[in-house]
């Protein structure tokens, strides 16, 4: 028996940051969207835990025993005191520390793989506390919809109805680590974004959108000068109509309305950036 999914990316399409918690874990306002560009997990049955990873950014990855993948097994076998192997391969396809929660992701479908294979249902009360133990971004991850999330992330609200944009993403291919940017954080902390479960419409989301930011750029950009140029080089094509920067960095991500100008988009972005990784998707999980 063999299960397969996908782990989308996940875009912050603004991050503010509120404040902080006498345990120094940052307090956040963000918007989340998953799109349609994805690592592949699969699990198949087998007396031990094993982790099989391939993929372009697979040499990327550190010991097999601190992947999220396994964690998130172990953690899963613990939480229900069981015994249970899987053989589960990791196919890498999104960039390492890239800001588009990669490693979150792939934890959360890594249990909803094994929830599968190893015949266990779990409330989602007991689910979310599970994901939590896991990652902050874990439990958005599990719920896989559009989302304004506050707190360090445990405080999701899911929204109804989202427009179907385009999203180009662009990293540098440099890996940025979220931890060493909060940490440096020292910049004075903004007002939390009101959410609304509401309709968004096109029009609505992207005025919406230009009025927060992404307070984490200006210490990424010491990192990764390349995100200003980036973001400059995506509000310049065609159809653009709002570009950012995701998470932590270093991805940069431009919405467009449609298809045929993400892709032109993509071809422009890869001409003047041949070594960069691009790649373009629609949202998923907004229905």
């Amino acid at each position: 028996m063999s299960f397969s999914i996908e782990a989308p990316a996940k875009i912050n399409l603004y991050l503010h940051v509120v404040g902080r918690r006498r345990d120094n874990y940052h307090l956040i306002s963000s918007l989340v969207i998953f799109l349609g560009i994805f690592d592949t997990i699969s699990v198949s049955e087998s007396k031990t835990l094993k982790l099989n990873i391939k993929g372009p950014f697979a040499k990327y990855l550190g010991p097999k025993k601190g992947n999220s993948v396994i964690k998130a097994a172990l953690a899963l076998r613990k939480f229900c005191n069981l015994k249970t192997g899987a053989e589960i391969t990791l196919t890498k396809n999104l960039p390492i520390s890239s800001g588009i929660g990669g490693g979150s992701t792939d934890c959360a479908a890594t249990i909803k793989l094994l929830l599968k294979l190893w015949k266990i249902k779990i409330g989602n009360k007991e689910l979310m506390k599970l994901g939590q133990s896991l990652g902050a971004d874990v439990p958005v991850c599990l719920i896989g919809r559009p989302s304004f999330i506050g707190g360090i992330g445990e405080d999701i609200k899911t929204i109804e109805s989202f427009p179907n944009i385009w999203i180009l993403l662009v990293n540098p291919r440099k890996q940025i680590f979220t931890k060493k940017i909060f940490s440096n954080f020292k910049k004075k902390y903004s007002e939390k974004v009101p959410s609304s479960s509401k309709l968004f419409t096109l029009k609505k989301l992207i005025s919406f959108l230009k009025r927060s930011d992404n307070d984490l750029i200006s210490l990424a950009v010491h990192y990764a000068p390349e995100i200003k140029k980036i973001l400059n080089d995506l509000s310049l094509t065609e159809g653009c109509l709002l570009s950012r920067m995701s998470g932590s960095g270093a991805t940069c991500f431009g919405i467009f309305s449609g298809k045929k100008n993400v892709i032109k988009a993509k071809k422009t972005l890869l001409k003047l950036n041949p070594n960069y990784w691009i790649s373009y998707g629609q949202i998923v999980g907004n229905k």
